[in-house]
């Protein structure tokens, strides 16, 4: 069963996703930048 979206919804959607993306990418270099930091002192 598929159930579809208006089309008004489409660029709150969006900007919730790319908010969503981007936290989780801040995140994740976030936890690169401290492992590497930590392996090297």
């Amino acid at each position: 069963m598929l159930t579809y979206q208006p089309s008004s919804r489409y660029w709150p959607f969006q900007w919730y996703e790319t908010g969503l993306l981007l936290v989780l990418a801040l995140v994740l270099a976030g936890v690169c930048v401290w492992g590497i930091r930590s392996r090297l002192t």
